[in-house]
């Protein structure tokens, strides 16, 4: 028996989505959405022992995005359930993969199905399955298990009917059964992609969709779906794969590994086997046969990069030493060793950062997606930019204080490894670019802000120009003017000439609006014209003489003291209204948008 035992978790990132106005509550009732008599609440507690490692191995305060604990009510983060399963001595729940031209599929034991959601209404999705059967043990099963089994839809389809048999020959699985109990299997061939017509718009599988139930639903293959109002619709963070973690234990590859081959020029660098050893790479990238990269410089550097090698070969316990080589890439995370204890680090510390790291990744990408949805909205709709970005900035600002941490142990270990998830992930660089898109977005809403203001400015401007005619009659004539013991009624000819004026006053008031669709430097030209005329026509008919004396109409006019006074008023009061016009014209030139 060359292989000893691994272990595989399949884990699912998702995004959660709903009518939008339940989406600030969906973390609050999932607890009611999902099945209790499939899904029970498992907050964390210390007991057992190795509860306790795992919970004092991360810094306190990010202790709620890790774990769900009793006492993080009002500030919780993360909630986490488990599915049921009923292992007996007579039944075992099994995760089952078949393969084409394979006659048995590989069987592996569920040890549980967890489930933790996010208060950024994202959440994983985990398989934990154990591997004992020594006939599928071999180098090459564990490839084609974490291979084919991490699979939730065709990466491609073929031309010949049926779609998916070419698929199902490079990639897919003939099926995927999941048995939780005794007369409860759910299972998924893939074959409602050959006819998509027909059948194949939902695009998870049954062995993940049944777990859920109702009310939830998958994401269709056009992203058309609209949930009603009790719905929920999942959609995968990841393309066609799940996330694979696997810790494999094998004596005769981990030597192959450690052992070195070479040094570098000075004698001072030893190279170790790992960077040239072609299954070190398909473990790492899953790849079922041959390594991925036919570029030998290149697969070394990847090598290089992908695999954190602090404890590849541990002489503190004698020899032969102990071999513990990590590999991550942006779909996996794997363990190779020769030592048992160290599954139980894998499955709790490690598997505690991928999780992290998974919804870190998940919820980024759904901000990203929400700073997409508000960037193209219509134009009709531009009045709820800025309150819906100010409800987006206030999850982010919750995000990066609460579940983006740039350090999560103290431990050295711990540290490197996060670090090494996160840069080959790219969760800080993906933080960084979302900064962006929401600094552009806010920009944007403030954008649209001040344009809403400037229109309602401007809008009051123009209506206080458009005032400007009422105010100068007003002002022209008096309160009094059908006063008839002191003015005496125009004449014909006059009363002509001044209702032309007033005309041509109305007429001048209307180029103001006129004037606003002028684009620069002709709106200044026009408006200086029509000011000036305005101001002739108002001076012309305020010198007019309409008081006249009783007894003749053709003598000279006599104006006496009072008329003299009365006079005088009125000019005061046209140039208080000139000087006001004058103000509401340059407002209206002031407020014009720049590209005009």
């Amino acid at each position: 028996m060359v292989g000893e035992f691994s272990y595989h978790i399949f884990l699912f990132p998702f995004k959660l989505s709903c009518v939008e106005s339940e989406s600030e509550r969906l973390f609050e009732i999932i607890d009611d959405k999902l099945n209790k008599d499939t899904w029970i609440r498992k907050p964390f507690q210390l007991s057992p022992s190795s509860s306790y490692n795992e919970f004092v191995y991360f810094l306190d305060f990010t202790r709620n995005a890790l774990f769900d604990t009793p006492d993080a009510e009002g500030n919780r983060i993360i909630k986490q359930f488990q599915y049921k399963i009923e292992n007996t001595e007579d039944f075992q729940a099994t995760y089952s993969i078949g393969i084409q031209n394979k006659k048995e599929p590989y069987k592996l034991k569920v040890e549980k199905i967890t489930l933790d959601i996010y208060n950024t209404n994202v959440g994983v999705l985990g398989f934990h399955l154990e591997n004992n059967i020594e006939e599928q043990n071999e180098p090459n099963d564990i490839l084609k298990i974490n291979e084919f089994g991490r699979r939730i839809y065709p990466q491609f389809l073929g031309s010949d009917i049926p779609h998916t048999q070419a698929t199902k020959g490079a990639f897919l699985p003939e099926s995927i059964s999941i048995s939780t109990s005794i007369g409860h299997t759910l299972t998924d061939d893939f074959k409602k992609f050959d006819n998509l017509m027909k059948s194949g718009k939902d695009l998870l599988p049954s062995f993940i969709m049944g777990l859920f139930g109702t009310p939830f639903l998958s994401e269709d293959l056009l992203n058309i779906k609209r949930p009603k109002k009790s719905e929920i619709i999942i959609s995968p963070v990841l393309d066609d794969r799940m996330f694979v973690m696997c810790w494999y234990k094998n004596n005769d590859l981990s030597k192959k590994l450690y052992d070195v081959v070479d040094f570098d020029i000075n004698g001072e660098k030893v190279i170790y086997g790992y960077v040239d050893d072609d299954y070190w790479y398909k473990f790492l990238f899953v790849d079922k046969s041959e390594p991925s990269c036919g570029n030998q410089t290149l697969k070394n550097k990847l090598l290089y990069e992908h695999t954190y090698a602090r404890w590849v070969a541990d002489y503190s316990g004698g020899t032969p030493p102990k071999c513990q080589l990590f590999g991550v890439s942006s779909y996996s995370f794997v363990q190779l060793t020769n030592v048992n204890w160290s599954k139980t680090h894998f499955c709790s510390m490690y598997y505690r950062m991928v999780i992290l790291t998974l919804a870190q990744r998940a919820s980024i990408l759904k901000f990203s997606e929400w700073v997409g949805n508000l960037s193209g909205l219509k134009e009709r709709h531009e009045s709820q930019v800025a309150e819906k970005a100010k409800a987006l900035y206030k999850e982010y600002i919750k995000f990066v204080n609460k579940l983006y941490f740039r350090d999560i142990s103290a431990q050295e270990q711990g540290k490197e490894l996060y670090e090494h998830i996160k840069k080959v992930i790219n969760i800080e660089r993906d933080v960084k670019d979302l900064d962006g898109e929401i600094a552009e977005l806010e920009n944007y809403s403030s954008i649209l802000v001040d344009k809403k203001n400037n229109n309602a400015l401007t809008a009051l401007t123009l209506i206080g120009a458009a005032l400007f005619l009422p105010t100068f009659i007003a002002g022209y004539y008096g309160m009094n003017i059908f006063s008839s013991d002191i003015i005496e009624y125009p004449t014909t000819k006059e009363l002509i000439g001044t209702t032309i004026g007033f005309i041509i006053l109305s007429v001048l008031s209307v180029g103001i609006f006129l004037t606003y669709k002028i684009q620069k430097p002709l709106r200044y030209f026009f408006s200086i014209i029509i000011l000036l005329i305005t101001l002739l026509i108002a001076g012309s008919m305020m010198c007019y003489p309409i008081y006249k004396g009783k007894n003749s109409t053709d003598e000279i006019i006599t104006i006496e003291k009072s008329q003299l006074d009365d006079m005088s008023h009125k000019i005061d009061s046209l140039e208080c209204i000139i000087n006001i016009y004058n103000f509401n014209v340059k407002k209206i030139i002031q407020n014009q948008p720049n590209n005009q």
